[in-house]
């Protein structure tokens, strides 16, 4: 696709800027020309902020759209004993990624942030083989036990949840599955109410 210019009575074709859509606010036209960077907002401590990532991310564009393509669900594989219930691990999560990630020059790292609050801090960030990269931001979680256990459980929930946002992959829905299958008990089928 080319944006098409007029200029001194003919028409020239212009290459799509990848990198000036993801700088376009939602709701505004797309610039012809891409815009000048615009300065960091300071943060105020509330995850909030501007994305820092390479001069380009067209090349990491596009491999993150094939792989997301390629992608599966995270497998839903651990228990949770305290509320009954399944759920996706880090490592499900990283096995759902993996080929797909592997196979479009992707890769990520988890880089963990000093803090002296009862928290994790742990920031995402993908890479491509061409070199581009992106920060998904940083993720703060509070700890709920103060010991080497509170803070590797936070940190763990933390390196999942960062991730799977980071990548858009979800956990395989069993459980909406089964809901879906399961008519509620007393209720009458619609072919039987004539």
């Amino acid at each position: 696709m080319a944006i098409k210019s007029k200029a001194e009575g003919e028409i020239k074709q212009k290459p799509l800027d990848v990198d000036a859509m993801f700088d376009t606010p939602v709701g505004e036209p797309y610039p012809l020309v891409k815009p000048e960077p615009i300065e960091p907002i300071a943060s105020s401590g509330d995850n909030r902020g501007t994305w820092e990532r390479s001069d380009s991310i067209t090349a990491l564009a596009t491999a993150l759209s094939k792989a997301q393509g390629e992608m599966r669900g995270a497998v839903k594989d651990s228990t949770n004993p305290f509320f009954r219930s399944k759920y996706a691990d880090l490592a499900s999560v990283v096995e759902a990624i993996r080929e797909a990630f592997a196979n479009n020059g992707l890769s990520y790292t988890q880089r963990v942030e000093p803090t002296d609050k009862n928290e994790v801090r742990v920031e995402t960030i993908i890479l491509h083989s061409s070199g581009e990269w992106i920060s998904c931001g940083i993720l703060n979680l509070p700890v709920s036990k103060n010991d080497a256990q509170g803070f590797g459980s936070a940190l763990t929930y933390a390196r999942r949840y960062g991730l799977s946002a980071a990548v858009g992959v979800a956990p395989e829905d069993d459980d909406g599955n089964a809901a879906a299958k399961a008519a509620p008990k007393g209720a009458i089928p619609c072919d039987s109410q004539k």
